[in-house]
């Protein structure tokens, strides 16, 4: 079952074979929970939104389009994140979404530790639309289509928000260094 793409797990899973499901919790819980992650900030809100994005998946499996499937959850997903940003009286992503916990990760070499934290900053001075954006191309490695479906926006203007985006961040990033 683990040479079945994305999509053909999908529809296993909507006629009727509910345990396939397990497949894809595999391939996308890790992602789901660490987007979550970087959008809100909290990892018990982040844990329990991305087991009910796996639950909506289910609930709704039948509403799954010919969208890919992670365009499909990332959506879900996406929503589900707005929604707790909302009922906490959050913006649409705290400006503090994409920092990691630096201080637990080992690192052999402080330039690196330094590169990573002023990385961190530079995003955080980006727009919240302009980090999601970043967040979903280059942490979540989506493709513009992927985005696109997410966003519901056409591909050429991911494409240019992504692109315009990373020249944002580029300049602040090196306009501190």
């Amino acid at each position: 079952m683990k040479d079945l793409s994305d999509e053909q797990l999908m529809i296993l899973v909507n006629t009727g074979d509910v345990q396939m499901m397990r497949y894809l919790f595999e391939r996308y819980n890790v992602r789901i929970y660490n987007y979550c992650l970087k959008i809100t900030k909290n990892k018990t809100a982040s844990e329990d939104i991305a087991q009910e994005a796996f639950y909506k998946v289910i609930k709704h499996r039948k509403s799954f389009n010919n969208k890919t499937f992670a365009a499909w959850i990332f959506t879900i997903t996406r929503n589900l994140c707005i929604d707790y940003l909302k009922q906490n009286k959050t913006s649409t992503l705290n400006t503090k979404s994409l920092e990691s916990n630096i201080d637990d990760i080992s690192y052999d070499d402080n330039e690196k530790k330094e590169s990573i934290e002023h990385l961190h900053n530079s995003l955080n001075k980006l727009s919240p639309t302009d980090r999601e954006l970043i967040v979903l191309s280059r942490y979540e490695k989506l493709k513009y289509k992927e985005i696109s479906d997410i966003l519901n926006m056409s591909e050429s203007a991911i494409k240019t928000r992504i692109h315009r985006a990373l020249q944002k961040l580029k300049n602040h990033y090196f306009k501190s260094y």
